[in-house]
């Protein structure tokens, strides 16, 4: 097994896209591509509706607006804040430059609450 570099830069990932089974509905997205690229890389991982809170599974979650609301018509908003919040303090922690999110999730995606908390110093990259 390859050592990695401790110099390396840190990539902080959603968690669903390496396979972790931490989607609403239980299941993951994993991404073939994603997971061979990073493959020797130091990565973090991490699901921010889990961090803020939520369970797996959980009902499906859309925003509307500024609020975050569930398919049962709970507002869910401030899990996902505290999630979200959680996920840029992990990537603030290990120095991360460089992101790579799940695109169309309500936390993750290019409307998602992490990325419009995120400072724009970081590098965006969204994935199916």
């Amino acid at each position: 097994m390859k050592q990695v570099s401790n110099s390396q830069e840190s990539i902080l990932v959603s968690a669903c896209l390496l396979g972790v089974n931490c989607r609403y509905d239980g299941k993951n997205a994993y991404n073939k591509q994603v997971a061979a690229r990073l493959r020797n890389k130091n990565i973090i991982f991490a699901c921010p509706e889990q961090l803020g809170g939520l369970t797996t599974p959980r009902s499906r979650n859309i925003i509307v607006g500024d609020r975050v609301i569930n398919e049962n018509g709970s507002d869910v908003t401030d899990n996902f804040i505290r999630g979200a919040k959680e996920f840029i303090k992990i990537a603030r922690m290990f120095r991360v430059k460089k992101l790579i999110l799940k695109s169309r999730s309500p936390a993750c995606g290019k409307r998602g609450i992490v990325t419009k908390l995120l400072p724009k110093k970081f590098k965006v990259e969204y994935k199916k």
